[in-house]
């Protein structure tokens, strides 16, 4: 059973196999990649609907990388920098500690996206999304 050729003559359930073939594709791509796809880095440029499904039902927090040891983060300013696991949380206006759930850390780039922008947003110039946060010095703004 042809998947392009039912297209072709119109078969009611062409496209249902065509998706069912780019998942099963994508899930073969992600196995493969298992380290790769847990880094934004290497996320496509432009995100497949099966691609971001994929991503929303593990959660933000399959992404994080809290693990790493962060050196690849390291910057130089007026001393080094670089990001840490405390990171993750930030400590909310009323005193509690709050998650960072949205931060995805890049073992690569050494810098930090944006879950949902990466996933969602239009704007590919955007730093969370494009070429990730990595200015240390000021980090304490995230929300």
């Amino acid at each position: 059973d042809n998947p392009v050729k039912n297209r072709m003559y119109g078969h009611p359930t062409a496209d249902i196999k065509l998706e069912m073939t780019n998942i099963s594709d994508l899930v073969s791509d992600i196995i493969f990649n298992k380290y790769k796809i847990r880094d934004p880095y290497y996320w496509p440029e432009k995100i497949s609907n099966s691609f971001r499904e994929y991503c929303t039902q593990k959660g933000p927090e399959f992404f994080q990388n809290k693990n790493d040891d962060f050196k690849q983060s390291a910057r130089l300013y007026d001393h080094k920098r670089l990001f840490t696991a405390s990171m993750f949380k930030r400590t909310l206006p009323n005193g509690e500690i709050g998650d960072r759930k949205w931060v995805m850390y890049s073992i690569k780039q050494g810098s930090i996206y944006c879950f949902m922008c990466k996933l969602f947003s239009s704007r590919l110039n955007s730093l969370f999304v494009s070429k990730g946060f990595d200015n240390w010095k000021k980090y304490e703004k995230l929300s």
